[in-house]
């Protein structure tokens, strides 16, 4: 194998802001709310996975340089939640 075996990455480190953190995961139950701290895990419905990545040195583009970033997000649904 040539080169880097990474497939993903790098990315962005995590931030108390979570529209910036590189890996984050959201919960949701069945109405589509944030389960709160006291909720069963039962109730989980739904977990949204959001990558954002960045790249490790500027990229120089047509004019000035800067970094490449890009972000993935999957939602993934709980089959036969319990009832």
């Amino acid at each position: 194998m040539r080169g880097d075996p990474t497939v993903s990455g790098p990315y962005r480190p995590y931030s108390s802001d979570p529209a910036a953190s590189g890996l984050l995961f959201e919960y949701f139950d069945a109405n589509g709310q944030g389960p709160g701290p006291a909720a069963s895990p039962l109730a989980l419905a739904r977990v949204d996975i959001t990558a954002r990545s960045e790249s490790a040195q500027r990229q120089t583009l047509g004019v000035g340089s800067n970094r490449i970033v890009d972000s993935a997000k999957v939602s993934l649904a709980i089959r036969n939640p319990a009832r």
